[in-house]
């Protein structure tokens, strides 16, 4: 099975900087980029600015952040792990300025999984990805066809926490997940 998991970023500043950024961090096997820097956090994070500014929304989501793990089957390679990536976000890398890189974590089944850092903002014609069922479910179920695998798709948001003391952290909450099931050949 593979394993969707997708995180909306509301928060600007120095978060927003550590989103984009987090991708291309230096155990990265393979980073792209699509309309913006791949190597250079603040390009990208300046480039991306300017698309939503362009288009008046700067006081949306800024960005949604996806992870894509594949099993061993799907995905052996980490040049395997970003062809499949490229397939199933093409629609959405096509008009969106996005960071993708493929990362490598040692879990039962799986190794390679892809980070995509996406800009809400459709550069072509302002849209936003507002990262709701009509964005989600297209991926999720390209992921079924692309690989031919079940894949378990999770929406998580981040959310500020104050605690006891007035310190303000950030958590990440679940709020939806969803089974697609591959169709059988």
């Amino acid at each position: 099975m593979e394993n969707l998991k997708v995180i909306r970023h509301p928060f600007g500043g120095e978060r927003y900087e550590n989103v984009v950024g987090y991708p291309i961090k230096g155990d990265a096997l393979i980073v792209k980029g699509y309309g913006v820097s791949p190597y250079d956090k603040a390009a990208a994070v300046q480039q991306m600015k300017s698309v939503a500014e362009y288009f008046n929304n700067e006081s949306f989501n800024a960005i949604a952040h996806t992870i894509i793990a594949y099993s061993s089957e799907a995905a052996p390679t980490p040049q395997r792990a970003i062809e499949l990536t490229e397939k199933i976000l093409g629609h959405i890398t096509n008009e969106h300025q996005a960071i993708t890189a493929v990362h490598c974590k040692e879990r039962e089944n799986a190794a390679y999984h892809t980070h995509t850092i996406i800009n809400a903002t459709n550069y072509k014609t302002g849209r936003i990805f507002h990262g709701d069922n009509s964005d989600l479910f297209p991926i999720a179920i390209g992921i079924t066809e692309v690989t031919g695998n079940d894949c378990l798709l999770t929406i998580t948001k981040e959310v500020e926490k104050t605690d006891e003391n007035g310190n303000v952290k950030t958590e990440y909450q679940d709020t939806y997940v969803r089974r697609f099931n591959a169709k059988k050949k």
